[in-house]
């Protein structure tokens, strides 16, 4: 086998980033997602309707992306569970907007596309 092959395999990390969400006063650390995690994410909240036009379900997708990626800093534990769907939904635009940027961006998802969508 390629010597390159083993330094992906031995050197991709996930990536990490702590943010900072102003209108609360608080820290959030946002991970990065394996691919295959992520495209099933993907694939959970996407179809293909006819004329191979995708459609995004993204009242789902947001918050589940939140959900998957969101980490308290400290603890390095899980901010939401899978049961915070709907809750997230909830939460002000503004802050669900800071948490969905972040991570779509760490996990190389293409915002625009999504939520066009």
């Amino acid at each position: 086998m390629s010597d390159l092959r083993n330094q992906i395999f031995n050197n991709a990390l996930l990536k990490e980033k702590e943010i900072s969400i102003k209108a609360l006063k608080i820290n959030v650390l946002i991970k990065e997602l394996p691919a295959i995690k992520r495209n099933e994410l993907m694939k959970a909240y996407t179809k293909v309707k006819k004329g191979k036009e995708v459609e995004t379900d993204t009242v789902r997708l947001i918050p589940a992306l939140i959900i998957e990626t969101c980490f308290d800093p400290e603890t390095k534990e899980q901010v939401f569970d899978k049961g915070d769907l709907d809750a997230i939904n909830q939460l002000p635009s503004r802050i669900v907007d800071v948490l969905f940027k972040e991570a779509s961006v760490i996990n190389g998802m293409n915002e625009e596309e999504m939520v066009g969508n």
